[in-house]
């Protein structure tokens, strides 16, 4: 599995990639990802995010939004691998 995010715009640590997010989150890293490894013969599987805290929020609809147009972004670029992200259920 080749995974670009790991945090979203929604910090899980203090320190961590959502500090970036603004600047760098956009489709040109995620094209980045796809077009490097894409002929990689490991790769089988694309995952968008893991356990993203967007999934929390008040508004998860904005996480799904995201969901939607990264997946919509792999896709585009590589039609024979799915696309997953890593959700977890909190109670």
């Amino acid at each position: 599995m080749d995974e670009a995010f790991d945090v979203w715009k929604k910090e899980k640590t203090k320190f961590d990639y959502h500090l970036d997010w603004d600047k760098w989150h956009t489709a040109r890293i995620l094209k980045i990802c796809v077009l490097r490894d894409r002929n990689h013969p490991s790769i089988f599987i694309w995952s968008i995010g893991n356990e993203v805290a967007e999934q929390w929020t008040p508004n998860p609809e904005a996480g799904q939004y995201r969901q939607r147009a990264f997946s919509g972004i792999v896709r585009s670029l590589d039609k024979t691998r799915p696309v997953t992200s890593g959700v977890q259920q909190c109670e």
